[in-house]
């Protein structure tokens, strides 16, 4: 009796009128979406700077994810709502009260695989059920919280959304005035523009191969300049091999790797020519290990990297990360999105889905920065993504032949020499070129069906690690020249700071100008790996860490499990005769190896 009394009084405590229910509902959903977003950005925080992770996410969270699980919670409050308004009793309030807690709660347990998702939905709606009786007991009370929680969330979505954007425009007011005003900040200073093609490996490159004709600009350019024909990155994936190419650490020697970022041990190139006086910017399209969270943005005044549009604030909640989002996105029929939801597929890949930047994109930000900035000299970089899987190229460039998605590679490499030749041109025509040392390069390479591999980061074969570099600078770089010799892009950092900034700290290597001048040595030819997690067992680095050796004729590999490889690398140049069962090249592998392991020895 008591129980019934307390229903009858409950739903007597709210008014009749249906903007009185709607209003309640529309409370609910907008105050239980705003404190999920906001409870997950606090979850990201912590992982950042609390356990120093990456955590592949926007720096716009803050705001986009609030909205973005609002959006998802939408269709749940267009029903709840019918519900209150037609039937306006209390356990309906209380029922929607519990379904957006659900929803929140099991979202925020999404992320974490430890956590069964049978246990995360139960854990998820023990908490519905104690909200749902509060609110029961106290609708009127409950109805006043969520409006109050509500209006508060929706005024700090409303203040951070451009908060964020004046705060970061303030900072780097600030940085830019604390700059040094040296001689060496002088607009008569030499520029520095570093170029990375994410992905793009050498054997694909018109610039290297005669068999594609996917660089024609760059071979033009080429002959302004120098370009190395056997350059190799430090590491096969994106983080170790950046991070080496900015300190002049080898990949084993500074911090980034597959969850963490690069910490702030070692000085950077964006350092050195920030405390020079220069204007330092990076305008990336590799959110994965290149973005604000991967330690490389340290010393840049101006840093660019997640889009801020409507696919990115969808993308900002677990839920949008899911593999069944993606299926339902791309589903294209209503049989699709009836087997999507028959086996709903909630797993969430660690790395965050984001939304793709395009070579024109990264272009046209860099172009605009470069033309609002011409009091003092910069140092910039750029990363351009779209040769990574998926691969992307406007259809003016999907012209050309390969199986296995090699056609759509070729095509995205031809777009980025076309836009490697609008950077280029551009800086010609406002008379900046010749005062601007250039250099395009790669992180890492690619395979296609090799060995039984495709992609990149878990082996150390030729083409993972060798990529292009082709290097200019008017007056201090050779013009149409070739180099033979096998070089390494740890001396990147080296270089650049005995070419543009002399006089300054150096950075740990030696500069490939030694190669022309004859005043010394390049660094040996070492890549590495470590071990990668929950990897397919033909994949190298499931078994361990890994190192590649080369000199100028042979390529020693240690796998994670100790077993040698050794190959001719220029004679064989697919890589189909490993000679380290061969007794003719024991006394050579011999060597090679003697030399891996002092080498190792040292950088320890």
């Amino acid at each position: 009796m008591t129980k019934a009394g307390t229903r009858r009084t409950g739903s007597d405590q709210l008014s009749t009128s249906r903007s009185t229910w709607l209003g309640a509902i529309f409370g609910f959903w907008i105050a239980a979406a705003a404190i999920t977003g906001f409870l997950h950005g606090i979850e990201l925080l912590v992982a950042r700077y609390g356990f120093g992770r990456l955590v592949w996410f926007s720096r716009e969270f803050a705001w986009m994810s609030p909205i973005a699980y609002a959006l998802v919670m939408a269709p749940a409050a267009v029903v709840l709502a019918a519900l209150s308004v037609t039937l306006q009793r209390t356990w309906a309030l209380a029922f929607s009260a519990a379904a957006f807690a659900t929803i929140g709660v099991f979202g925020l347990l999404l992320p974490y695989s430890q956590i069964s998702r049978l246990s995360s939905l139960i854990l998820a709606l023990g908490v519905a059920v104690v909200l749902a009786r509060s609110v029961h007991a106290q609708p009127r009370l409950w109805l006043r919280r969520s409006r109050v929680v509500s209006l508060v969330c929706l005024a700090a979505i409303v203040v951070i959304a451009p908060g964020q954007r004046i705060l970061a425009a303030v900072r780097e007011s600030r940085a830019l005035s604390r700059l040094p005003v040296t001689a060496s900040s002088a607009t008569s200073a030499t520029n520095v523009l570093v170029i990375i093609l994410d992905t793009v490996r050498a054997a694909s490159m018109g610039l290297y191969s005669s068999a594609d004709s996917t660089t024609p600009r760059l071979d033009e350019w080429s002959r302004s300049g120098t370009v190395f024909d056997w350059a190799f990155s430090p590491a096969p994936w994106t983080l170790p091999s950046h991070g080496s190419m900015f300190t002049g650490a080898w990949a084993g020697g500074q911090s980034g790797d597959w969850e963490r970022p690069l910490d702030r041990t070692l000085p950077t190139l964006a350092e050195r020519f920030r405390d020079r006086g220069f204007l330092t910017a990076g305008f990336v399209a590799n959110m994965h290990y290149t973005a604000w969270d991967s330690g490389l943005p340290r010393g840049f005044g101006h840093y660019e990297d997640y889009v801020v549009n409507w696919g990115q604030l969808v993308r900002s909640s677990s839920y949008t990360q899911t593999a069944l989002y993606a299926e339902l996105r791309d589903a294209r029929s209503l049989g699709g999105i009836a087997r999507a939801f028959l086996n709903p597929n909630l797993s969430i890949d660690p790395k965050h889905r984001f939304e793709p930047k395009r070579g024109k994109a990264v272009t046209d930000a860099f172009l605009e920065w470069q033309a609002a900035n011409r009091t003092r000299p910069f140092f910039a970089f750029l990363n351009y993504f779209d040769a990574h899987q998926p691969y992307y190229a406007p259809p003016e460039f999907r012209h050309f032949s390969g199986t296995g998605g090699l056609s759509s590679y070729r095509a995205a490499i031809a777009f980025l020499d076309a836009e490697i030749d609008r950077v280029l041109v551009a800086l010609r025509e406002r008379g900046v070129l010749d005062q601007t040392l250039v250099i395009v390069a790669s992180d890492h390479g690619e395979l296609f069906a090799f060995k039984g591999m495709n992609g990149h980061a878990h082996n150390l074969y030729v083409n993972t690690i060798r990529v292009p570099l082709f290097i200019r600078l008017p007056g201090r770089v050779p013009e149409g020249v070739r180099v033979t010799q096998p070089a390494s892009l740890r001396d990147l950092a080296a270089t650049i700071m005995d070419l543009a900034a002399p006089d300054a700290p150096p950075l740990p290597g030696s500069s490939l100008a030694t190669i022309w001048t004859g005043a010394g040595l390049p660094s040996p030819v070492l890549a590495e790996v470590t071990r990668a997690k929950n990897i397919e067992s033909h994949y190298p680095t499931s078994r361990g860490d890994m190192q590649t050796l080369f000199d100028d004729r042979w390529q020693l590999i240690r796998n994670g499990d100790d077993r040698l490889e050794f190959y001719d690398y220029r004679a064989d140049t697919l890589q189909e005769r490993d000679l380290a069962v061969s007794d003719s090249a024991s006394a050579l592998l011999a060597s090679m190896r003697q030399r891996l392991q002092a080498l190792l020895h040292e950088r320890r």
